[in-house]
């Protein structure tokens, strides 16, 4: 049982005000658990009007492997497509340290230091 919570990925959604959702990602962030993540930015794409602006707090994630963050690139470039503007808005060191060996540190887009009210 135990073991189960570690391989899972938590997923909380908190709306905010002017049309801006934040996601708290907790767990492990891999090709398996990107599919969570995936079902959640589809139902933000059907409404778009309602969620323009995405913010995800990678903080609390403990392992993501590479695939996870080029999977996570390629959302984030098809929810701009879609209107949704995406960011990440927090990371952990063990976030950080696999997008610097990765090489996306600046193809993922970040939050901007003036849009950090809501998280």
């Amino acid at each position: 049982m135990e073991q189960d919570l570690k391989a899972r990925l938590v997923i909380h959604q908190v709306p905010t005000t002017q049309s801006r959702t934040l996601l708290r990602l907790a767990g492990k962030l891999n090709t398996h658990t990107t599919a969570q993540l995936f079902e959640i930015a589809l139902q933000m794409a059907r409404r778009p009007h309602d969620h323009r602006r995405l913010l995800l707090d990678l903080s609390a994630v403990t392992h993501c492997d590479n695939g996870s963050l080029f999977t996570l690139l390629g959302l984030c470039q098809a929810l701009d497509i879609a209107g949704i503007s995406t960011a990440i808005s927090k990371t952990n060191h063990v976030v950080q340290t696999r997008i610097t060996q990765t090489g996306l540190a600046h193809r993922l887009p970040r939050q901007a230091q003036s849009d950090t009210a809501i998280t």
